[in-house]
């Protein structure tokens, strides 16, 4: 960002477009709106670009490629794209019951939940935050919920006759 003093101009320049670069620059024209010395400018290579999921699965694999192409970039070497494949889709539908496709395979039932929550305590970073959620599903499943019902005292007393 940059202001030019001579005009009372701020320029805002989003260098790579994609999802967050068009969703960044929606935004800032939105917040900018009333003020028109501002002036926001996206850059990118393309003229349009391919969705991409927003989950972090998916972040975390892009975050990998642009750690790779910054490396390559310093070494002179070629730089390489980023495509995104999905591997999985898991869902839980609740109840210890849950849905998955893994690599063509379909599954459903207490097994895909099983399979869900470990990949789910896998991908948690840390130790000690993993044991704590494993910790809080172990006594979930020992345990019924904990149900409680709260009433305001004075919505009691104009309830009753």
């Amino acid at each position: 960002m940059r202001a030019n003093a001579h005009q009372g101009q701020t320029q805002i320049v989003i260098i790579g477009g994609g999802f967050a670069g068009v969703f960044c620059a929606r935004y800032l024209e939105k917040y900018l709106r009333r003020d028109p010395r501002g002036q926001i400018t996206l850059v990118n290579r393309e003229n349009s670009f391919v969705y991409q999921p927003p989950t972090a699965q998916h972040a975390i694999r892009q975050a990998r490629r642009v750690a790779v192409n910054i490396v390559a970039a310093l070494r002179g070497q070629a730089l390489q794209p980023f495509a995104y494949r999905m591997r999985a889709q898991l869902v839980s539908l609740g109840h210890q019951t849950a849905a998955a496709e893994i690599i063509g395979f379909t599954l459903c039932g207490c097994f895909a939940w099983w399979l869900w929550r470990t990949l789910y305590l896998l991908k948690l970073p840390g130790l000690v935050r993993k044991l704590r959620v494993a910790l809080d599903w172990t006594i979930a499943l020992l345990f019924p919920r904990d149900i409680v019902q709260m009433y305001e005292h004075q919505a009691l007393h104009s309830a009753s006759p």
